[in-house]
């Protein structure tokens, strides 16, 4: 696997846009060296994608 894997809550989708907003869960990534707060949400766009699988 070359790119992240991550566990991520997703609060917003906008299919206008086509992105969605989310909070980090985990990550296989060390993100410590550039994110200050652990309570700060992500946006990403579906285009980024590779794979999603849905958890309850």
């Amino acid at each position: 696997m070359d790119g992240e894997a991550a566990v991520v809550r997703v609060l917003h989708v906008d299919p206008t846009h086509e992105d969605f907003v989310y909070d980090l869960v985990s990550s296989n990534f060390d993100r410590d060296h550039y994110r200050e707060r652990s309570d700060k949400s992500h946006v990403a766009r579906f285009d980024d994608l590779v794979s999603a699988e849905l958890q309850e």
